[in-house]
């Protein structure tokens, strides 16, 4: 878990040595703002990002931004709800197979 994020939408939002987490299109995560980041590594992958997703939907806790690429996720929620966020996701990511092909 990371305190201190935000999500910035275009290249004049975003300052030159922001420490960039995800970005998709002209949006960014980055190391600043007042927003929480669930970092999850390993087997993940597409269905672990929905598994996270819909728990979260469940616990009615609001998604600033979600993305899933090699073996890393991240799920950036309020500073608020980043405890829940995390208890949340890790009960969840329990009934998630792995994503590996065997």
């Amino acid at each position: 878990m990371r305190s201190g994020v935000g999500v910035v939408d275009g290249p004049s939002a975003l300052r030159e040595d922001a420490d960039v987490l995800l970005r998709v299109g002209t949006v960014a995560v980055t190391d600043e703002g007042d927003d929480t980041a669930l970092l999850l590594t390993g087997d993940v992958g597409a269905r672990t990002l929905a598994a996270a997703l819909d728990a979260l939907v469940a616990v009615d806790v609001s998604v600033a931004a979600a993305g899933v690429a090699g073996d890393t996720l991240l799920v950036v929620v309020s500073r608020r709800d980043g405890a829940t966020a995390l208890r949340t996701v890790e009960a969840a990511l329990k009934r998630v197979p792995t994503d590996t092909m065997a």
